[in-house]
């Protein structure tokens, strides 16, 4: 059993490398989205879509191992917190880390994620407000022969520069 949780503690230690370039990723993306480099936002989400992969291929293999030690010890659902009651010194006290590690960066993550939709929103109101603006009816006044004013709505589009 004592491979068994060596082989899940490296994975974990994996995936918490995986977390943490997904984190400058994201880090990164909120300069370019400030700085509206579309082009540079996408190649960084290709880089991510790839860090996610892997980090699913390590989840699955983690989940692999957990499921045969939960066998070993006849308990289902298993998570790290009954890894670190089942295991004892230096492989308990790395468990520990290894969760207190991946609870930080997910937490790191969801932050950076919230300012990044906020950016994103607030850049897609103000396209929405440029588009309107720019579409949107103006009045030209002209008379008529005898004096009287006529309205008539005209779009940006319309006039001519």
């Amino acid at each position: 059993m004592y491979e068994l949780l060596n082989k899940v503690l490296n994975l974990l230690m994996d995936e918490i490398g995986i977390l943490k370039n997904i984190l400058e990723i994201q880090n990164a993306k909120t300069k370019f989205i400030v700085e509206n480099k579309v082009a540079y936002i996408v190649e960084l989400n290709n880089k991510e879509n790839i860090e996610v992969k892997r980090l699913n291929d390590i989840e699955n293999s983690r989940y692999q191992y957990m499921n045969e030690i939960s066998k070993i010890i006849d308990k289902d659902n298993i998570n790290i917190d009954d890894l670190i009651l089942l295991s004892d010194g230096d492989i308990k006290e790395r468990l520990m880390k290894a969760k207190n590690d991946i609870e930080d960066v997910i937490l790191k993550l969801k932050k950076v994620n919230e300012i990044n939709q906020g950016l994103i929103k607030s850049s897609l109101e103000y396209i929405d407000f440029m588009v309107n603006l720019i579409s949107s009816n103006q009045l030209e006044t002209s008379y008529e022969k005898s004096g009287k004013n006529i309205d008539k709505s005209r779009s940006l589009f319309d006039i001519k520069l």
